[in-house]
C-alpha cells in the first residue's frame, strides 16, 4: 500500500543519511616518477600531485652528452579505497620517443610500502628500475612519457593526466671527446685517412 511504501522510503532515506552511503571504490590520489640523473640521488617528480617536487609534465630534463645517464628508477602511487574496494598492486609505465609518440611502454612494478593513516589510504612504489633511457640513443630531442596504474578488485585505476599521460623532454648531444679522438677526427678530415 501507499502508506507502507512511504515509510519504507523514509526508512531507507534516513538510513543512508545517518550512516552515509559509501559505495565500493578505489583510486589514486597522488603519483610520482623517480629518476636518477648522472648517478645522483633519486629525484621525485610530481605526476598527479602538488608538492615541492618538480612537475614531470612539461619539464625539460636537460641536455645529455657522452657518459651521462638518465636512469628510470621507478615511481609511487598513493591510493585510497572504501566500501569494500581494495588496491592490490600497481606499476609505472614509461617510454621514450622522438617526434611522434611511438613504441611500447616498459614498466616497473610496485610493491606495498605502507598504510597512510587509518582510513584505507596506502603507499605503493618501487625504486628498483635500472634502465638508462639514454642508452643507444642518437643525437636528438626526446620525450619521456609516463603514467601510473593501480590494480584494484574493481579493475585498473590510472593516473594518466586525463589520458594525455605525463611528458618531459630531454636532448641527447653526443660530441667527440677531446684529446686522441679529436686528433683522429682531425686527421681524417685533413688527410683523408681514417686512423
Amino acid at each position: 500500500s501507499l502508506f507502507f511504501f512511504f515509510f519504507y522510503f523514509l526508512f531507507i532515506f534516513f538510513l543512508f543519511s545517518f550512516i552515509g552511503f559509501n559505495p565500493q571504490d578505489a583510486g589514486i590520489f597522488e603519483s610520482y616518477a623517480i629518476l636518477k640523473i648522472n648517478n645522483g640521488s633519486n629525484a621525485y617528480y610530481d605526476l598527479q600531485a602538488v608538492t615541492g617536487n618538480p612537475d614531470l609534465n612539461g619539464a625539460n630534463l636537460g641536455t645529455f652528452t657522452n657518459g651521462q645517464t638518465l636512469v628510470f628508477v621507478g615511481g609511487e602511487n598513493k591510493t585510497w579505497k572504501n566500501g569494500g574496494g581494495d588496491v592490490t598492486g600497481g606499476r609505472i609505465h614509461y617510454r621514450v620517443y622522438t617526434e611522434t609518440p611511438s613504441g611500447a611502454f616498459s614498466d616497473v612494478n610496485f610493491g606495498f610500502l605502507e598504510n597512510l593513516g587509518g582510513n584505507g589510504d596506502q603507499k605503493w612504489g618501487a625504486t628498483t628500475g635500472t634502465t638508462d633511457v639514454l642508452s643507444g640513443l642518437p643525437n636528438g630531442v626526446y620525450t619521456l612519457e609516463v603514467y601510473t596504474e593501480a590494480d584494484t578488485n574493481l579493475g585498473a585505476r590510472y593516473s594518466n593526466n586525463g589520458g594525455a599521460n605525463y611528458k618531459a623532454t630531454f636532448t641527447v648531444s653526443n660530441t667527440l671527446a677531446t684529446g686522441e679522438t679529436a686528433k683522429k677526427a682531425k686527421s681524417f678530415v685533413s688527410e683523408g685517412k681514417l686512423y
